[in-house]
């Protein structure tokens, strides 16, 4: 402690250590401004695991979820590094762990299952709570569906048109919707948009079955139909089918070639020679393919079967010669009755003497001949109904004084069916012939 003079204030009277340095008479203590006490510093808190993080939610996809969520209220003293997401059940990639975002997507989920979402924050100190789960997520895409079969089971008729399609799956969502769609020529690809044929009630997987399209104008053969599906996802399509109406034989089925040997139809080219059936002359001749068809598959055939042990299967109804009748006729109808009399590559008769359906799949090809439009299959002679131009009679046609039908109705495009098909003779409409030619052109190897 330092003393000083009481007239003197900066006259030390007492040293500072204690020693006296004259008489004190009087002393007074120096009164200056007041100092403030100084507090001790607190150490800093140690950093912790940072809070949960809040408002955790999930969007589904096919197969996964997106899913967001906000940052915790507290980092814990540290900034986050990571948030690490889990699953509830446990599937796929989770846990899976992000950095400087707020989102994440879990992948490797299975459609159709429900799932809960939690995510925790990371910083230095370590991971910190998980948030409070999500609402339930269910990973979905759109349906697994495709279209089997479109056929008509007697030409012309509306009601025989039948549409076969199945669901594979449902994409892990409710299929709320389901059944065919329709469109003509040249749409080949019908969407909601066009005609639309429902099928109740609907199913999640599995085959159905559409009888007759909607408003039962749609089986002249130039419409195509594909299954349909909805879901939570979206709407989905499958495989387009043109209307098989087609006359067609079996694979297997042996054309007689004019060097006197078979060949099976699905090897038949451009450049064979066929024996055929002159009706102007009422004698066998000889062709080469007009148009060949493209490989197709049926779910069934029609087996034939004739007196002389021949057979024949043709697809849908694939005409064959009816001398009774006079004309090519479908088989499986009235118009053929077991007991028909046809014409074989022999020149003999032979009569029809069953004929029955065969569920079985069976893949199928056609010929028509330049000309003179048939040709002999195992054996029997067949066509289309391009072949009946006139009536035969001790097979030969009957002619009759008709119009002659000009090329220059026809566009450019019918080329050489216009002479292959004896357009100019033939009573059908030049509009039917058109789309008749445009299918063929659509199927043509």
């Amino acid at each position: 402690m330092r003393i000083f003079h009481s007239e003197n204030p900066y006259r030390q009277i007492c040293g500072p250590s204690g020693t006296p340095a004259g008489i004190l008479t009087e002393m007074k203590l120096y009164q200056g401004p007041l100092i403030s006490s100084v507090s001790t510093p607190t150490a800093p808190s140690a950093p912790t695991a940072p809070s949960a993080p809040t408002n955790v939610t999930g969007v589904a996809g096919n197969t996964q979820v997106t899913v967001s969520w906000a940052t915790p209220t507290s980092d814990g003293g540290s900034p986050i590094t990571d948030y690490i997401i889990t699953s509830n059940p446990s599937a796929g990639n989770s846990p899976v762990t992000v950095s400087g975002v707020i989102t994440g997507i879990v992948t490797g989920l299975t459609n159709g299952t429900a799932y809960t979402f939690t995510v925790a924050a990371v910083n230095s100190v370590g991971t910190g709570t998980s948030s409070a789960p999500s609402a339930s997520v269910t990973p979905a895409t759109t349906p697994t569906v495709s279209s089997t079969s479109y056929v008509q089971t007697i030409y012309g008729n509306p009601s025989s048109v039948v549409f076969i399609g199945l669901i594979g799956n449902n994409g892990g969502s409710t299929i709320t919707s389901m059944g065919a769609v329709y469109s003509y020529f040249p749409n080949n690809n019908p969407t909601l948009l066009d005609t639309v044929g429902i099928f109740t009630p609907t199913t999640q997987s599995g085959s159905f079955t559409l009888t007759g399209p909607p408003g039962g104008s749609i089986y002249n053969g130039n419409t195509y139909a594909r299954t349909y599906a909805t879901n939570s996802v979206g709407t989905v399509y499958g495989n387009s089918l043109n209307l098989n109406i087609t006359i067609c034989l079996a694979k297997g089925t042996l054309i007689t070639l004019a060097n006197g040997l078979n060949k099976a139809i699905e090897n038949i080219s451009y450049s064979d020679t066929i024996v055929v059936w002159d009706f102007d002359l009422g004698a066998f001749s000889e062709a080469q393919p007009l148009w060949i068809k493209k490989a197709e598959t049926a779910n069934q055939y029609n087996l034939l079967k004739f007196n002389d042990g021949t057979s024949l299967k043709t697809i849908n109804q694939h005409r064959i010669f009816n001398k009774e009748k006079g004309m090519f006729t479908y088989p499986m109808t009235d118009a053929t009755p077991v007991g028909s009399t046809t014409f074989n590559d022999s020149g003999i008769e032979v009569t029809l003497i069953s004929k029955e359906v065969v569920v079985e799949e069976v893949e199928y090809y056609n010929v028509i001949t330049k000309k003179h439009i048939n040709l002999f299959a195992n054996g029997i002679l067949t066509s289309c109904r391009y072949n009946n131009i006139y009536p035969i009679a001790d097979m030969k046609f009957v002619k009759e004084n008709r119009p002659i039908v000009s090329k220059s109705e026809y566009p450019a495009r019918i080329g050489e069916y216009y002479e292959g098909l004896r357009l100019a003779e033939q009573t059908i409409s030049v509009e039917e012939t058109i789309i008749y030619v445009d299918r063929l052109e659509s199927l043509k190897v």
